[in-house]
């Protein structure tokens, strides 16, 4: 056995050679595909100090990551090595996990779409040749089904393309797809008056008390005793239901207030308390303004302005 003990060693002869452009470049050059490799700008590759490899799998990957010009578009190389004995029968979704994290980090940075990303895994574990598969759709349950919806455009279903007669079909459905697509004029009064039928059926769902507090909860031109009046004129029989429905809207709405009185008043209590313990601190203690900002954590500009007054 070796005398010579370094934590994870294959992370670290992994980034320290990978930090040298020019064994970087022969790598990527030499594995990726070639229609890829003729499209980089390998004058615009940079290594990338970010790493989006998870804590709770370090012991079994390591990445570096590389940014690029594609068709003079910024894009990045992600090169990941697997350094465990037995490889990860799941690796197409570990990277797929850690596709996302660098897109949102590239969103983060203001981008507004999403870059083009490169993947690249080295193995040289036990078991050769490598056992898995590298393709997404193989981890999956189903893979023939999920090819063939997953990464697709998705089913839209837009309830401003549909007029109120197609989507009235008779199903249990009709009346959450209806209420949606009006929700957005903000206004139930008149359309209440105007369909009691659907109102009547409404209220004859499972979810129908639900509708009438959604509709309480998103009017914003009629008080809500208008609206329970329109639809008690209705349906006489359900107005109890619909003014207790009404009532626990209004003491959530209380609670809700309430709770968010209390969370502003104790940060303002804690500013106002950084505020005199940073004040002591530079007018009687003299202590410098980045040590008191760092002990109340208040801003530089705020205690400035201590200073002076």
């Amino acid at each position: 056995m070796s005398e010579i003990s370094i934590n994870n060693p294959h992370d670290t002869f992994f980034r320290r050679s990978l930090t040298d452009l020019a064994t970087a470049k022969d790598l990527l050059k030499r594995y990726l595909a070639p229609e890829l490799v003729e499209r980089i700008d390998w004058d615009s590759l940079q290594m990338s100090s970010q790493s989006f490899v998870k804590e709770a799998l370090k012991e079994l990957h390591s990445d570096v990551v590389y940014t690029c010009l594609i068709d003079g578009k910024e894009a990045y190389i992600y090169c990941l090595i697997e350094h465990q004995s037995t490889p990860d029968p799941l690796m197409p979704f570990r990277l797929l996990q850690y596709n996302v994290a660098m897109m949102e980090e590239h969103l983060s940075q203001g981008h507004k779409r999403l870059p083009l990303i490169a993947n690249l895994v080295l193995y040289s574990g036990q078991q050769a040749p490598y056992p898995y598969t590298t393709d997404i759709f193989d981890c999956f349950e189903e893979p023939t089904l999920e090819r063939a919806m997953m990464f697709k455009p998705f089913e839209l279903i837009d309830l401003s393309a549909y007029r109120e007669e197609e989507l009235a079909q008779g199903g249990a459905s009709d009346l959450l797809q209806l209420l949606l697509k009006h929700s957005r004029y903000r206004s139930y009064l008149d359309w209440i008056k105007a369909h009691p039928r659907l109102i009547e059926a409404l209220l004859e769902q499972v979810y129908g008390i639900s509708g009438v507090i959604y509709i309480l909860a998103t009017e914003e031109e009629n008080s809500s005793e208008a609206i329970i009046e329109a639809i008690s004129a209705i349906i006489p029989e359900k107005k109890e239901a619909i003014m207790t429905a009404a009532q626990q809207l209004r003491q959530e709405g209380i609670q809700q207030g309430m709770q968010q009185g209390m969370q502003q008043g104790m940060q303002q209590g804690m500013q106002t308390k950084s505020l005199e313990i940073a004040k002591n601190m530079l007018l009687q203690l003299h202590l410098g303004i980045d040590l008191v900002q760092k002990v109340t954590g208040l801003s530089q500009e705020e205690l400035e302005r201590l200073q002076k007054e």
